[in-house]
Order: C-alpha cells, then structure tokens, then sequence
C-alpha cells in the first residue's frame, strides 16, 4: 500500500506538473513561436522561389521581346539589302549581254582572218621548201669551209699539248711547296728562339789591333751574329775563346725542332733537285705558267672538237661527201623572204589564235557570268519576296520597327525591376543554416509536447488505476501516511525537474557558444593568416603557420617540413609569438580598431641575424599601427630605429 500510494503521489505531482498552466502555456506559446517563425520562413522562402520564378519568366519574355525586335530589324535590314542588290543585278546582267554579244561578233570576224592567214602561210610554205634546197648545198660549203681549218688547229694544239705534257717538273706540286715553306719557317722559328737564348757577344777592337778570326774569317767591330752551337773566337797572338750558352730543356727542344726542319728542308729541296726554296718557287712558277698554257690549249682543243679530234675528221669528210653528191645548180631563191614571209605569217597567226582564245575565254566568262547573275537574281528576288511577305507593308514597317523596340525596352526594365525586388526579397529570407535551426526546433518541440501529451496520458491511466486498487482496501492505516509523503514528493520531483531544465538550458548554451566560437574562429583565422604572410616572409621565407583553435601557434612548417611548437627552440617560439602579435594588431588596424603592440624583452633569445630580420618585421608592422619596444639591451636595440623615449623627473604643476 505504501508503495502503491507513493506511487500514486509520484503520479498526481507529476501530473499536477504537467498539467499546470504556466507550464502548459510556456509549452504552447514556445511550440506556437517554433511554428511560427518556421511558417514565416516557409512563407518567405516561397516568396522568394515565387520571385525567381517571376523574375526568370519576366527575362525569358524580355529575351523573346529583344528577339523579335532584332529578328524584325534584321528582316527588314534584310530586305532592303536584297532590293538593293536585285536593281544592281539587273543593271550588270543588261552590261554583260550587251559585251557578249560584242565578244560574239569580234570572235566571228577573227575566224574570217584566220582562213585568210592560213591561205598565205601555204604559200609561202612552198617558196621556202624550194629555198632549203638551194639553201643545204650553201650551208654545206660554209660548214665545210669553217671545219677545215678548225681540223688543222685541233691537230697543232694535240701536238702542243703533248709538248707541254713532256716537260712538266715531276714531283712538283703547290702543296709540297707549301710544305718546304713550313719546314723553313720552322727552321727559322727554333733558330730565332736558339739566338734569343744564347749569349750576345760584342767585340769592340783598339787602334791596330789584329782582327780576331771566326771560322777562320776576320770579325767586324760590333755585336756578333747569335750562333745555335758554340761560338769560337781566335784572337792572333792570344788564344782562342769559346761561347757556349747554357743547356736548358727549351734549348734541348729547340735544338731537336730546328735539327727536325732542317732534315725536312734538305730532303724537300733533294726531291725537287734544287738548293734553295727559292729556286723551288722558281721552278715552281714556270711549272705554273706551263701549267696554265696546257690547261688553255686542253680548253682551245676541247672548244673546237668537243666529241674528240677524230669525230672532227670525220665530220669533214662527211661533209666533203655531201658536197659531191649534191647538183651542181639549184634554183635561186629568196629563202630571207620567204622565211621572212613565213615567219610572219605563223606570227600573225599565233596572235590571232590567242585572240580567238582570249575572245573564246571571255565569251565563256560572259555566259557564267551571265548564269550566275540570274541565278542569284533569282535567289534574292525569291528571298526579297519571302520576307516582303513575312514583314508588314512598306508604310507599316517602321512604327512596327517602333512598337516591337519598345516592347523589348519595356520587358527589359520590367524584368530588372522584379530581378531588383527579387534580390531585396533574398535579403529577408533565412538562410540554409537558420532554416535548419527552425526545422530542428520545431522538431524539437513538437517531440516534447507530444511525449508531455502521452505522459499525462499515462499518469492519468495509471492513477485511476491505483486509485481503484486504493479505494478497496487500506492496510493497516497506512493511507493516512500517503499524502504527506506525496508531497514530499511532489517538491523533491520539482527541484529535480527545475535542475534538469538547467542542464538542458546549459547545454543548448555550451552548444550555441561552442558552435559560434567554432564559425567566428574559422570567419576570423583566414584574415589572421591573411596578416601573418608578410611577417613570416621577412624572418621565415617560404614557412607557414599552423594555429590552435584559440589561435595560439601549433606547429611551424618549412621546407616541406612541419615541426611542432615544442620542438623548436626558445629563439624560434619567442619570434613565431612577436609575429603572430603583429599579424592579429595589424588586423585590428585594418578593422579600424588600431591597438598598439607592446614588447617588454620578448626577443632575449634571438641570435643577431635573425634579430635583423625581426627589426624588419617590427618596422613593417610600425607602419600600420604603434609598436612601444621596452628592453635593457640598449646596444643590441640600437639598429631597430624609431623614437627613443626620454624620461625626465616629474615636475606637478
């Protein structure tokens, strides 16, 4: 019974919560407030689809009105164009029938000269066919009279040729030449080194004094020639002296290159059987003047008899042949005239066949001419009369022009005017996010007032059965103690019902807080980034940041490499803070919220070289907003610039 009863109070104090008016009423003005800030979402969102669906039917029209207009301004631009162009057809099909029947006549006329020519170019034909033959037995004699003598010459220039042959210099060519030249030069060249290194000796001689002997032959006063080998002097009287220069490895070399181009020189000048290069271009040069007369007379041999001597003879005597076998008299007659007379004639026959052509060439150009004239006559007269059918008569066509141009304006201003009212219509509508929040809590509620509804339900049924199972039997007085219990109840339910409102208030707090935290971090970490580039380009080239979600400095990335916080070094992390100080002031500047960054020795860890590179940062960030440096480090602060602050004692006024 006890347990019945406190049950039974649980029920009626719970159902006393449920059912009270305030709470019934708070339920329903919350639901009532969900529906309607949904509703009035839906409302607005149909209004909005209703306004883009006005605003896309109202440019399709003035799509279609702009269509129209431009169709009928281009139909009748059209129109005119082939009206135009058929009156000018006509004109040009009237000239070219005229100059066709001008080509027609002139080509009729230049057939009746062609028969006239060919009449004469036969009889001419005749008096020169008589004229070959008068004409072959002169030319026989003239190329029998011309190739006699050239027989003679071609066989004096075989002799020649073959006297020039049989005194030619054997062995002796420009490219040996050449090659004793160089072997001189190269004699000379070691001799010249040889001299530069050996000793210079000059003799000066006192009045009557014997000449002393080199080689056995008395010296000059003066400075001796250099010699290659030792130099020997015999003094009459005296003794002899002997100069030799000292033994070096360039000496050696040029000994052995001056012993090389000497044995080269000597054999060259053997083979050629000469003693001196001289004497070998000597010989060279009438070789080359002999050279020259065999080339020429090769050259003369081969202008008159280019298949060969023997084939020259026998041309002659073929000739000489001919001449026997030919008649003694011919006719005379005049082969210049009749050639001439001849020549003329196909002369002027030629050209008349190239003006029957061109005239033939024409008249087929005039006929084309003339079928594609119509032609396209016919095309644009047909076109012309389609579109004069499609447009209205001549003097409706331009206010027609007028009413279509000024419907397409109209439609377009329309059609700006709802796209106008449509983007002040998307200004009022909730967005995606805010309708999903309205959806959720009017799910929300809806699902709580409908378990509220089912358990008041339940606590009804449950009661009024407890109820009938009380009104039966009271065991042993225990229902005396039921109420007060119930209401112990009943107020220990209602602190636990008023702390769980709490937490479930809170959470949807924690919940909103943490979500708008999350969406202004991410809405404010961009221009953060934005900021701290330039500063991390300055003392870090190439590195990026990764920040916390409360924005604090998570790991430094470089070269590739991402290196947490806790493993850079003090220097590292006491710049990456002043940095990131000075992207987040500078933000502030560029918000209009100019704040001012103050650094009491944030820097102590700093090596000089990278310290330059912070006072560039620093200078950097001073030109967007104040940047006051406190430090005891005066030397070391000396470079950063700015203005130094002066303290001076304190004088109340």
């Amino acid at each position: 019974a006890q347990t019945r009863r406190a049950t039974l109070a649980t029920l009626k104090a719970r159902h006393q919560e449920l059912s009270a008016p305030e709470h019934v009423a708070a339920v329903a003005e919350a639901l009532a407030a969900a529906v309607l800030a949904h509703d009035t979402a839906v409302a607005a969102r149909r209004v909005l689809k209703d306004a883009q669906h006005l605003a896309v039917q109202k440019d399709a029209y003035a799509r279609e009105a702009e269509q129209v207009s431009s169709g009928f301004k281009a139909k009748l631009a059209e129109w005119h164009r082939l009206d135009g162009a058929n009156a000018e057809g006509k004109q040009r099909l009237v000239e070219l029938e005229r100059a066709l029947e001008q080509q027609q006549t002139l080509r009729v006329a230049l057939e009746h000269d062609s028969e006239q020519l060919r009449e004469r170019e036969q009889r001419a034909h005749d008096a020169l066919r008589l004229a070959d033959q008068a004409a072959l037995v002169a030319q026989t004699r003239l190329q029998l009279a011309a190739q006699t003598p050239a027989l003679h010459a071609a066989r004096a220039l075989v002799a020649q040729i073959e006297h020039l042959e049989a005194a030619a210099f054997p062995g002796l060519s420009e490219a040996g030449l050449n090659q004793l030249v160089e072997a001189d030069a190269a004699r000379a060249h070691a001799a010249a080194a040889l001299a530069g290194g050996a000793p210079k000796v000059t003799i000066t001689y006192a009045a009557g004094a014997v000449p002393i002997r080199l080689n056995g032959q008395p010296v000059s006063a003066g400075v001796l020639p250099s010699v290659a080998g030792p130099l020997t002097l015999d003094i009459p009287g005296v003794g002899t002296i002997t100069v030799e220069a000292p033994a070096s490895d360039n000496r050696e070399r040029h000994l052995d290159a001056h012993a090389k181009a000497l044995v080269q020189l000597e054999a060259g000048l053997a083979r050629l059987g000469v003693q001196t290069i001289e004497a070998a271009r000597a010989r060279w040069s009438v070789d080359k003047d002999r050279r020259a007369d065999l080339e020429m007379a090769r050259a003369r041999l081969s202008g008159l008899a280019p298949e060969g001597i023997g084939t020259l003879a026998a041309a002659v005597a073929a000739l000489t042949a001919r001449l026997a076998d030919s008649p003694l008299e011919v006719a005379s007659v005049d082969a210049v005239g009749a050639q001439a007379e001849l020549q003329a004639t196909r002369t002027a026959i030629h050209d008349l066949q190239t003006q029957i052509k061109v005239c033939q060439s024409s008249i087929e150009i005039s006929v084309d001419a003339i079928a594609g004239e119509r032609a396209f006559a016919t095309a644009s007269e047909a076109r012309a009369q389609l579109i004069g059918r499609e447009l209205p008569d001549l003097a409706g066509r331009a206010p027609e022009l007028a009413r279509l141009a000024a419907l397409a304006v109209a439609a377009r201003a329309e059609a700006n005017a709802v796209l106008r009212e449509t983007a002040a219509v998307r200004q009022a509508v909730p967005d995606d996010e805010t309708m999903d929040a309205l959806n959720r809590t009017l799910a929300r509620l809806q699902s709580e007032a409908a378990k509220v509804a089912a358990e008041v339900r339940e606590i009804e049924l449950k009661a009024e059965h407890l109820a009938g199972q009380e009104a039966q039997a009271d065991e042993h007085g225990l229902s005396q103690l039921v109420p007060a219990r119930e209401g112990a109840l009943q107020r220990a339910q209602a602190d636990v019902d008023y702390y769980q409102r709490e937490v479930d208030a809170l959470s949807l707090l924690a919940q909103t807080v943490q979500s708008a935290e999350s969406s202004n971090r991410d809405r404010f970490l961009s221009p953060v980034m934005a900021c701290l580039a330039p500063y991390l380009d300055v003392v870090f080239p190439g590195a990026r940041v990764q920040l916390t979600g409360d924005f604090g400095v998570d790991a430094l990335e470089r070269a590739e490499t991402i290196e947490e916080l806790r493993t850079l070094s003090r220097g590292t992390q006491e710049q990456l803070a002043v940095l990131v100080r000075l992207a987040f002031a500078n933000l502030l500047a560029n918000a209009g919220r100019s704040t001012p960054l103050i650094l009491d020795d944030a820097l102590v860890y700093t090596d000089d070289h990278r310290l330059q590179h912070m006072f560039k940062a620093l200078s950097q960030g001073a030109q967007h907003h104040q940047v006051l440096v406190l430090s005891c480090h005066d030397q070391t602060f000396s470079a950063l610039g700015g203005h130094r602050a002066v303290f001076s004692a304190w004088e109340p006024s």
